[in-house]
């Protein structure tokens, strides 16, 4: 008979017995030869509740138990829920006396249950057993299904807690049930009772617990539970992970290979056989396992299961040679590499475990700017306001290096107006969310592109517009205070009067209420006279001259061109000079004025005002002329003038325009 029938037997023939008896003081001796049949008999007191005992035990069992009282007999009855106990042995009668026996508390609520005498139970342990068979009662009615929602609930309702003085019933069910809070003890005393009670055998296990790379040791409680004819490890303690981050399986119903990775128990006291491993048909079923005997086929493991899969529960055992604890920054970039916004872990002996709670909706690896940017405008296209974007391998490392530097740049190139943006330098990741897309956008690579852009910005009036200029020559447009950029942008229609502004990190310019010219004017050098009286015929308020290409303003040929438009009328004006283009604002118009090559026609134009009576006029002479009458303080011009003209005027000239300004004029 096995030993696991065996115990079934026992068990069932001690609760029909505790059923008809009641519970206390059994001084019968029983004859005991073996370790199994001591360990039989611990289970059946424990079970009966019985306080005092006496056991014989023949043979050397007796000398074993002498010796192993503070070893493998101590750890025993500690297995099976027996807190504390003074003992005796006789050798005259190879007795072995238990007495005063304190069981813990979810043992003796499971007695006080399956006997019926719940009444002998303190209000607190009352309101505990109550609790524990509410919840039982609310499980699933599968076997596996039903031992791990009750794993899955104490992970969910109970938090870690060690302060004694706060809470005394920490190392009871009662902490956990009741409080919410426990240490180990009390987990484990919770999940024996729930077990038990939800008809699936349980018991306690008691040791020690290590992590190598932690230097980590601790004495702990966990538990042993047979499912379908099995007896394996469940350590609902460390499968909390007390972070509002749910649970783990990491030591859910594994064999004993598994758990002694990071726990230590005294083999030689186990009451039951514990299997060595797991079969996969006892893990949750939406957990999806693997192994891995390298860092490549540990990486490529999770990329299928993340990132082909979406699997949101993901185990790896791993082999000796690899520490996926100490190599976190590498489960990281897998992980978020894979589409996922947000996961937990829990790492133990040679697993770890993802848990995922968010995926990002949008999400694409690319390889080179080309499918970057081929990515990007997709999302402009489908109107995607939140997307992220995974840089991989040595391309990722190369745009996050130097700060970010080749992520800025190719980033100019997306167009993005407005956003809220994240990223991982681990894990070459960026998130954006609430993006805009500039409407109307360009990748300008050269001085042209620039130039057809913003000119055809202009011609349709638009007053907001942005464009990248990637790579050295965006660069050299950005430097020394933006001269090379300014320059190019003096080629276009664009006007000066606009809010402007920039990121030289990725080379992208905003510019915000633009105003352009009507059109480039194009002003020959040799008919500048000409072609600046045709341009101001409606008399405009503001004006751009560029150069035709065959010279640059300068100095020198900015007065001729100033003298162009004094001689068409212009009174007064303000102006931009740069090599490309003369920008002309707040033009003035003369009221009245002539223009005279001769003496002849300047007294025409006088007669012509007397007989207006206009007692104010500009007369704008050529370049000789203004000379000969300018000359000994205007002699000249007095002289043929006094004919028309009383003394008293006021008159004024300009020596650039060649104009005399005659106000409060008298005639004769």
């Amino acid at each position: 008979m096995s030993r696991l029938l065996r115990f079934l037997l026992v068990t069932v023939t001690a609760l029909a017995i505790c059923a008809l008896s009641g519970t206390g003081s059994h001084a019968a001796e029983e004859r005991l030869s073996s370790r199994d049949e001591l360990f039989l008999a611990l289970e059946t007191h424990t079970i009966q509740g019985d306080t005092d005992y006496q056991l014989i035990l023949d043979g050397s069992l007796y000398e074993d138990a002498k010796s192993g009282i503070n070893g493998w007999l101590s750890d025993a009855r500690a297995n099976c829920g027996i807190r504390s106990f003074t003992y005796s042995f006789s050798d005259r009668t190879r007795t072995l006396s238990l007495s005063n026996i304190e069981y813990r508390v979810a043992v003796r609520l499971l007695q006080a249950f399956c006997n019926n005498r719940m009444s002998m139970l303190s209000v607190r342990e009352r309101q505990t057993l109550d609790r524990a068979i509410e919840v039982v009662r609310s499980a699933p009615s599968e076997q596996l299904a039903r031992e791990q929602y009750l794993h899955d609930w104490i992970c969910k309702t109970v938090t870690y807690y060690t302060d004694a003085q706060a809470y005394a019933e920490k190392d009871q069910a009662i902490g956990a049930l009741l409080n919410g809070k426990a240490d180990c003890d009390g987990y484990s005393e919770a999940f024996y009772l729930l077990c038990n009670l939800a008809g699936i055998p349980a018991r306690f296990q008691h040791g020690d617990t290590y992590e190598k790379t932690d230097n980590f040791d601790a004495t702990h409680m966990w538990n042993l539970v047979c499912v379908y004819d099995t007896w394996l490890m469940v350590d609902v303690t460390w499968d909390d992970a007390d972070d509002s981050s749910g649970n783990f399986y990491l030591y859910y119903n594994i064999g004993s290979e598994r758990a002694a990775e990071t726990h230590i128990w005294n083999a030689s006291a186990l009451p039951v056989a514990w299997a060595a491993r797991t079969s996969h048909v006892m893990r949750p079923p939406e957990l999806v396992e693997g192994y891995a005997n390298s860092l490549d086929a540990a990486e490529a493991y999770f990329r299928g299961v993340l990132t082909e899969s979406r699997q949101n529960r993901v185990a790896l055992t791993y082999a000796a040679g690899i520490d996926l604890k100490r190599d976190k920054e590498l489960v990281n970039q897998w992980v978020y590499s894979s589409g996922v916004k947000n996961y937990y872990y829990k790492t133990g002996g040679h697993c770890i475990e993802i848990l995922v709670t968010e995926w990002y909706d949008e999400f694409r690896i690319v390889s080179d700017d080309q499918e970057a940017l081929a990515y990007v405008s997709e999302m402009k296209a489908a109107g995607k306001r939140e997307f992220s974007v995974f840089f991989s391998g040595d391309y990722g490392k190369a745009l996050f290096g130097n700060e970010l530097a080749g992520f800025y740049s190719l980033e100019g190139q997306f167009g993005i107006a407005k956003d809220e943006m994240y990223y991982s330098d681990t894990a070459f990741r960026v998130s954006y969310s609430g993006v805009e897309f500039a409407p109307n956008f360009r990748v300008c690579r050269s001085e042209a592109d620039i130039i057809a852009f913003v000119d055809q910005a202009g011609s349709s009036g638009i007053r907001q517009l942005q464009f990248c200029v990637p790579g050295s020559y965006g660069a050299s447009l950005f430097a020394d205070r933006l001269k090379g950029l300014d320059a190019v942008l003096r080629n276009t229609l664009l006007a000066n009067d606009r809010d402007e502004t920039y990121s030289q990190r990725s080379q992208v310019v905003y510019i915000r209420d633009a105003r352009y010219w009507p059109a480039k004017n194009r002003a020959p050098r040799g008919s500048l006279d000409a072609y600046i009286r045709q341009l101001l015929t409606g008399k405009p308020s503001a004006l751009a001259v560029w150069n035709d290409g065959t010279f640059q303003w300068t100095e020198a040929s900015f007065n001729d061109l100033s003298l162009a438009m004094y001689r068409s009328g212009v009174d007064t004006f303000r102006y931009i000079l740069t090599p490309e283009r003369v920008d002309f604002t707040v033009i003035n118009y003369a009221a009245n004025y002539r223009l005279v090559d001769s003496e002849d026609e300047l007294l025409a134009y006088l007669s012509e005002c007397r007989s207006r009576s206009q007692s104010s006029f500009r007369i704008y002479c050529g370049r000789q002329l203004y000379e000969k009458l300018s000359a000994d303080r205007f002699d000249r011009f007095f002289t043929i003038t006094c004919s028309v003209l009383r003394q008293g005027q006021s008159i004024s000239y300009n020596d650039n325009s060649y104009m005399i300004s005659m106000d409060h004029v008298q005639y004769k």
